[in-house]
């Protein structure tokens, strides 16, 4: 019987990236995805974490008003092309939006001398648990869970933040 003989120039299989790209690998890969940031918090004594997940497709309102202008000069141009139009009516509907991320990013300069307030609003609509545990979570977020706080502009000083339109009050 006659012996396999190794190729001594054969890649190891972690080596091999094409391998490890391959459908077979992916739950080593996605244990990868998880074990890599937690190693590195470890060496970092890092214990614990709070991931927000945001929107990357608000932009801030700088970046909105070039976006929009840019999409109605190209459908100024070429006023026919359904495409344009699309990337207009988006450019417009992101331009809507981004007054909140200038609200967000004021409200994360002010820190601890922000306060987001529940207002009595939050307790009349159906996902009321959740509003009011957001805003508990901004404001420790912001390091103001324990303080006592005016709301932001409001009396006793504070900064003037942008305000968010209340909703109408729900008709029963």
């Amino acid at each position: 019987m006659e012996k396999t003989k190794v190729n001594p120039d054969a890649i190891k299989a972690y080596e091999d990236t094409d391998f490890l790209k391959t459908d077979a690998c992916r739950a080593i890969r996605l244990q990868l995805e998880v074990l890599r940031p937690d190693t590195i918090m470890a060496a970092h004594r890092i214990r614990s974490t709070i991931v927000l997940f945001g929107s990357a497709r608000i932009p801030a309102p700088d970046i909105a008003t070039a976006q929009l202008e840019n999409a109605a000069t190209q459908l100024a141009a070429n006023p026919d092309d359904p495409a344009l139009s699309a990337a207009l009516r988006t450019a417009e509907a992101r331009f809507k939006l981004s007054h909140y991320d200038q609200i967000a990013r004021e409200f994360a300069a002010a820190g601890k001398n922000a306060m987001a307030h529940p207002n009595w609003r939050t307790s009349n609509f159906i996902n009321s648990f959740q509003t009011e545990r957001a805003i508990a979570v901004l404001n420790a977020l912001v390091g103001n869970w324990s303080n006592t706080l005016f709301s932001a502009g409001g009396e006793g000083g504070g900064l003037s933040l942008g305000a968010l339109k209340q909703p109408p009050y729900p008709r029963v």
